[in-house]
């Protein structure tokens, strides 16, 4: 979706993840992704196209495609404190988290 926001610029084919082929409806906005520093895959080198995305993903997703859009990313640590599964946070996605449940968040700088 965020791929498709963009009007769906050109992205050249390379191999970054194992298994993100050349051709599939998927490369071009993972590989967009990826070179706009909105993903990065699994530490594995893969990307995961076959799995599903968590919700600690897509906050992160969300987070960085905010901030390169010029968007607040300001966030209230410790506003995680109000869920009943806020230990169950990853660390790698707290601060996308908290931006997530921020309230009022703004509109483009």
């Amino acid at each position: 979706m965020l791929y498709n926001n963009e009007g769906n610029p050109g992205v050249s084919y390379f191999s970054k993840f194992t298994d993100v082929k050349s051709g599939q409806w998927y490369t071009k906005p993972i590989l967009w992704a990826y070179n706009n520093n909105i993903t990065s895959g699994y530490t594995n080198g893969k990307f995961g196209v076959t799995d599903k995305i968590t919700r600690e993903q897509l906050a992160v997703m969300l987070y960085k495609y905010a901030g390169n859009k010029g968007y607040a990313t300001g966030r209230t640590s410790g506003v995680l404190n109000n869920y009943s599964d806020k230990n169950r946070v990853s660390s790698w996605a707290k601060e996308a988290m908290e931006w997530a449940v921020t309230p009022e968040q703004s509109v483009p700088l």
